[in-house]
């Protein structure tokens, strides 16, 4: 009824609906192109402006939200798509050790070595430092929970950090900025 294609009339107590003739529709249509014609004027209009402004723009972050832990795969294939380079990492050893198994922890080991990465990492765990020392491409230090309570762990690679949380609701983000990426380094 709103857009005339209907019509209603009362007759007794009845309420009766009937179809207007069908020419109304293409009455519709021509009105629904006399509007989108007035838009794409506007919009050219607009454009060099808007154009402009998206150009002058600096260079705008890419920034990739996952959940899960499928979410979380996804991040840790985006870390090892590459090889040969270096990984910093901030991480609680035991929110990692109750998300993953060891298999899975044990296929990540694997998975870095085969493509050569090193890394760097400041861990807590309630249970103290490792007795063992870790790999040789792994230079890792202890800081104790109480004074550094991570709840998140932090990857630093290529451009790149990736974030994620494994408490309550498992999330992660990947920020794609050189300059964000090189301040976390520092």
């Amino acid at each position: 009824m709103k857009l005339g294609l209907m019509s209603l009339y009362v007759k007794g107590k009845k309420t009766y609906y009937a179809a207007e003739p069908p020419d109304r529709l293409q009455e519709l249509v021509r009105k629904n192109q006399v509007e989108i014609e007035v838009q794409a004027r506007r919009l050219k209009e607009i454009l060099p402006e808007l154009q402009g402004l998206f150009d002058s723009a600096e260079e705008r972050p890419k920034v990739r939200f996952y959940e899960g832990k499928e979410g979380i795969r996804a991040i840790h294939g985006d870390i090892f798509r590459k090889g040969n380079k270096e990984v910093l990492t901030f991480y609680s050893f035991d929110f990692y050790d109750k998300f993953f198994k060891l298999e899975e922890r044990s296929d990540t080991e694997k998975l870095r070595q085969r493509k050569h990465i090193t890394g760097r990492a400041l861990y807590t765990r309630e249970a103290g430092p490792f007795s063992e020392p870790p790999p040789k491409s792994i230079r890792d230090r202890f800081v104790p929970s109480q004074k550094f309570p991570f709840s998140a762990s932090i990857d630093i690679y290529d451009n790149k950090i990736a974030a994620h949380a494994f408490r309550g609701r498992v999330v992660g983000v990947i920020v794609e900025n050189e300059d964000v990426a090189s301040t976390m380094r520092s």
